[in-house]
């Protein structure tokens, strides 16, 4: 699956910075929940989760957690078009989140706070590889 485009209301939008400032200075985690068309995908839901990793720069979900979500979402006909998460710093993918892109292989919204204020961007592997990103454009509706 291929994804050029994610699209995301702006008040899940504000949900998710909520949840980021929440968990400041730790990292958030959330997953978006949707609907994909061609290499659009659509955010219809946020599920802001608790990361349970024990450092502050890495985010852990568990396990139970996230196999109810996903049998939640394929109840409602949805599936996971994106992974949120945020930094302490810039929103660029850290090694660690490569290499777990390839065992979540769907846009990463990386949201990152610099002088109080957040900024975001999007991730995805590049088609065909296991270690090069490619940025998906954002879509604010």
């Amino acid at each position: 699956m291929r994804i050029e485009v994610l699209r995301i209301q702006e008040l899940h939008l504000q949900q998710l910075l909520e949840h980021a400032s929440q968990c400041w200075p730790h990292e958030a985690v959330a997953f978006l929940l949707g609907i994909v068309r061609n290499t659009v995908a659509t955010v219809l839901q946020t599920h802001p989760v608790e990361n349970v990793a024990d450092a502050p720069s890495l985010f852990e979900v568990d396990p139970h957690t996230h196999y109810r979500l996903l049998l939640d979402a394929e109840e409602r006909g949805l599936e996971v078009v994106g992974i949120f998460h945020s930094h302490p710093s810039d929103p660029t993918p850290s090694s660690l989140d490569v290499r777990n892109m390839r065992f979540n292989p769907v846009p990463w919204l990386i949201s990152g706070r610099s002088k109080g204020e957040w900024s975001l961007r999007c991730f995805a592997l590049a088609q065909g590889t296991t270690d090069q990103m490619t940025e998906v454009r954002l879509e604010v509706l």
